[in-house]
């Protein structure tokens, strides 16, 4: 058997029934099928052991949702401020302890963000 035997085995198959062309036809598809099916498979492998790209992905997704969570906070210290400026303009002190307070608030949730992304 040659090699070009071994690489078209319908060569020296037996001769197929009627003229054949159908059959060849549907081995042919077979084969097609089969080679799509493999390089899916492939390629399936290949993005799995990929781990420098899914680290990154899964960096990219953290980075916004810490983003995200960023500006949440800092629309709600915002809005505790302007409550808290129009509550304490009647009473000075009163109107700095709050002020100090928020501060600190905003300063404690900075830590937090900046511990959770660390």
């Amino acid at each position: 058997m040659s090699q070009t035997d071994a690489a078209n085995p319908a060569s020296t198959a037996e001769p197929l029934s009627g003229d054949g062309t159908a059959e060849l036809q549907e081995l042919q598809a077979d084969i097609e099928e089969t080679r799509d099916e493999l390089a899916a498979t492939v390629a399936a492998l290949a993005a799995k052991t990929d781990l420098k790209g899914r680290a990154q992905e899964k960096l990219s997704r953290i980075r916004m949702r810490s983003r995200d969570r960023a500006r949440e906070s800092a629309a709600v210290v915002r809005e505790r401020g302007r409550q808290i400026a129009g509550m304490g303009a009647s009473f000075p002190r009163q109107r700095v302890a709050l002020a100090a307070t928020v501060a600190a608030a905003a300063v404690v949730g900075w830590v937090l963000t900046r511990r959770r992304r660390g």
